[in-house]
Order: C-alpha cells, then structure tokens, then sequence
C-alpha cells in the first residue's frame, strides 16, 4: 500500500530498485531499451507495446504522437541497480499506469535475455512529492548528480 496518493498535475520524485542489487543497466542495449520501453509507455493510448515497438522500430514516428502521455518527465537517470524520474502526472493514475507498464516491460525483457525468472524490481515504486521549487531544484541536481557517485565516488 503506497503512503502517499499520487495526485494528478503533482511533481513527483520516483525511483525503484532491482532485487539483490542486481546491474540491470550494465550494457548500452539494456539502458537504450529501458528508455525506449520508458518513451513508449507514456501514452493513454491502449495498442499493445510490441505493435508500438515494431511501429517505432520501421521509423514510424507517429506512434509517438498517438493518445495523451500520462506524465512530463522532467529528469531522469539510470544507475546500475536503479532508477529515477522527476515526473508530473498527467492524467489519474498515470503514474502507476506508467511505472507498472515500464517495470513489468523491461523486467520481462531482462528476464528472458538473461535467462531469470522472478522479480527483478524490488516492487512497487517509491514516490516522494514535491512540494516547492526548492525541493523541486534539489532533486532535479540530485537526480543528475548520482551517477558522479560512479565516476568520482569522493566527490
């Protein structure tokens, strides 16, 4: 059970983690395909994902642009056992329209490439509020910021 509602036209800091601290995005191919799973997802448009992959994948473009996205995505990154998003919900349940779709997605695809079963996100996603610009600028520079923890682990 989530803590806090999620409200529409609300900003959101969103983040969830693999299991067993797994690397899901170790390799270029799975960061591309979360991204893309991420760019395709954000619709009220009901069409099935692979016919919207296939779609976007023959240079058709104008499935980006069929039905309304369910959030603004303000930031993002992905670090090797994660994710975050600073997002705006668009529309109800948006958000756990979205997270679900993108989770369940990507956790099928990096299951059968890895040949796993189970979960792979630790399970449902957490989502802080934000409530002002100021706490609004904080994460957007802590969202950017966390992958220096990678490359400059003292800075």
């Amino acid at each position: 059970m989530r803590d806090i509602a999620i409200t529409t036209d609300e900003v959101y800091h969103v983040c969830n983690k693999a299991v067993e601290g797994r690397s899901i995005f170790a390799k270029d191919a799975d960061r591309n395909y979360f991204i893309e799973t991420a760019l395709l997802v954000n619709t009220t448009d009901q069409r099935l994902l692979h016919w919207r992959r296939e779609r976007l994948r023959k240079s058709d473009d104008s499935i980006l642009r069929g039905g309304d996205p369910l959030l603004d995505i303000y930031a993002m990154v992905l670090m090797p056992d994660h994710f975050h998003f600073l997002a705006k919900q668009l529309v109800d349940d948006g958000m756990a329209k979205f997270c679900h779709r993108l989770c369940n997605s990507y956790g099928r695809a990096y299951n059968l490439k890895h040949d796993r079963r189970g979960r792979l996100f630790r399970g449902t996603y957490k989502a802080v509020h934000i409530s002002s610009d100021v706490q609004a600028a904080h994460v957007f520079t802590y969202i950017h910021a966390n992958p220096l923890d990678l490359i400059v682990p003292s800075w």
